[in-house]
């Protein structure tokens, strides 16, 4: 278990630092956070909850969603208030971006 926290570097090039994601032995190259690991059975509530949080105001400057491993997603009816950085981010199953 990594005591610092997930190593991946974000928008600002400081490390993510959220807790270390129990993923299955092999899942991801070193111990990552579950927005950033490939676990395709990590909790898509938790993941949401984690998503919801940056949109309503966490992230100070950007929606900074750099390398996150998406479930499947859906930001339907959804205008960004803030630049929005999905660098490298990898969509493991059905995403939808649509607004009417």
């Amino acid at each position: 278990m990594h005591s610092e926290g997930c190593p991946t570097k974000m928008s600002n090039s400081q490390p993510c630092g959220n807790p270390i994601h129990a993923a299955p032995l092999g899942c991801d190259k070193q111990p990552v956070c579950l927005m950033h690991s490939m676990d395709s059975n990590k909790s898509k509530d938790e993941f949401d909850k984690e998503i919801e949080a940056i949109l309503q105001g966490r992230s100070s400057e950007v929606f900074d969603f750099r390398e996150f491993k998406f479930p499947g997603a859906k930001f339907e009816n959804r205008e960004f208030s803030k630049t929005v950085n999905f660098s490298n981010a990898c969509f493991l199953n059905d995403t939808e971006f649509w607004y009417v």
